[in-house]
């Protein structure tokens, strides 16, 4: 998934470079008639529309990572790598050479460390399995683990997801859950008087891979 989102952004990206670089004085000359302006709004396209591609990786990276909720370190490589590298870069630089340019350079001075940081992490950081262990830890994810393995006993496809509810229970074939697991469908408010049975194949749907 993140992957395929990165190589489409990548493209995307791309593509739009490639027709922005060509045509960029055309596209400036719609906002503006004088030479000068139009002149370094050229140059500056012309410099960052190239290390544009660097940038993607921090967008696609960090919302893989929020939305799995993983949210402190995305911020924290976001505030620094990129908000607060760029103003201490501007805030030193700037007195000694006071050109667009350097203002220009901040952005992959910035972006290029962002992407590598937020490439590290998504592969070495081991927040897959920290927000899985969190999900699991809740009550709807104990239950969704539950009717999980129910589903394997009914040799389901591995690979599918099934929903089951709690109008559909009308067997008694499954194993009983141990004491503190009925303790926890107790406090979820189903009933734990009888062992939790199998839902009937009706009362199930299926979407295999």
């Amino acid at each position: 998934g993140t992957m395929t989102c990165l190589a489409m952004t990548a493209g995307t990206t791309l593509c739009i470079s490639l027709a922005l670089y060509p045509s960029a004085q055309l596209l400036y000359r719609l906002f503006s008639s004088d030479d000068a302006v139009v002149a370094q709004g050229v140059q500056m396209m012309h410099y960052l529309v190239p290390v544009y591609m660097t940038y993607i990786c921090i967008e696609i990276f960090s919302g893989a990572l929020r939305g799995c909720g993983d949210v402190r370190v995305p911020t924290i490589i976001t505030v620094f790598a990129v908000c607060i590298m760029r103003i201490v870069w501007l805030a030193v630089a700037l007195p000694f050479k006071h050109k667009i340019s350097v203002v220009e350079f901040s952005y992959p001075l910035t972006w290029i460390p962002a992407t590598v940081l937020f490439a590290i992490y998504y592969a070495k950081g081991g927040w897959m399995q920290r927000c899985i262990a969190a999900q699991n830890a809740t009550p709807q994810g104990w239950l969704r683990r539950y009717w999980r393995d129910q589903g394997d006993h009914l040799n389901c496809p591995k690979r599918s997801i099934v929903r089951m509810d709690e109008n559909s229970i009308t067997s008694n074939k499954a194993s009983p859950p141990g004491a503190a697991d009925m303790s926890r469908v107790s406090a979820m408010g189903l009933p734990v008087a009888r062992p939790v049975p199998m839902p009937t194949a009706r009362s199930m749907t299926h979407w295999v891979k």
